[in-house]
């Protein structure tokens, strides 16, 4: 019998061991910087968002409440309150717009001279300022000399601009008669001006005093 040889050779372990020598996966640093601003945009954009949703609940809820709180009042005391803040802010503006002749017939008493009265008093209102229209007597022509004199000082044109004293005659009893005209600003007459400038007289607190018998 012809010998039989075994033809292949299959080794049961490989000849060769083979080692893994690959090296480990690096990570970019630029990557990683991008990769952490990426994150960080992305969780600031939810808060945001998260936020918003907040503050829109919180205004539903606070617009609700406000409803239910005004539905509390009656509809008519809430209208009748409307109109009397109204009439209120109406009176208020007519207060602040009003005139106060009172404090010019102060300013008059104390300019006015002895010798000279008013007979007459008329006043026409243009805008801001005033028109004054008096007749009035003095002694004599100098007692008017001196008022006009009096009404041109600095102090009191302050007051009344333009004075001007007209037409003047000697009546039956030898006094004499006399037109006058001037303007004064509205502002230094107005309601409002006035009424802080009066003086609040000082309260007088009333004592006792014991009553001594007199002895004989």
């Amino acid at each position: 019998m012809d010998p039989k040889f075994q033809t292949t050779f299959i080794p049961k372990k490989p000849l060769i061991q083979t080692t893994n020598n690959r090296s480990p996966r690096t990570i970019n640093f630029f990557t990683l910087i991008s990769l952490i601003v990426f994150i960080t945009t992305a969780i600031l954009a939810a808060g945001v968002w998260g936020y918003q949703k907040y503050l829109t609940k919180n205004i539903i809820t606070l617009e609700t409440t406000l409803n239910t709180e005004l539905e509390k009042f009656e509809p008519a005391l809430v209208a009748d309150l409307g109109r009397l803040d109204t009439r209120l802010k109406s009176a208020k503006s007519l207060l602040n717009q009003h005139i106060a002749l009172s404090s010019l017939f102060d300013f008059l008493s104390k300019v006015t001279l002895p010798s000279v009265r008013f007979s007459s008093f008329r006043y026409a209102i243009n805008g801001q300022k005033i028109t004054l229209n008096m007749t009035g007597q003095a002694r004599s022509f100098s007692a008017v000399a001196l008022q006009a004199s009096e009404l041109q000082q600095e102090k009191n044109l302050n007051y009344i601009q333009n004075p001007l004293f007209s037409n003047l005659n000697l009546d039956e009893a030898g006094n004499v008669k006399f037109d006058f005209t001037g303007t004064v600003d509205s502002n230094k007459i107005l309601y409002r001006n006035y009424i802080n400038n009066v003086e609040v007289p000082a309260t007088i607190v009333a004592t006792s005093t014991p009553i001594t018998e007199a002895t004989q």
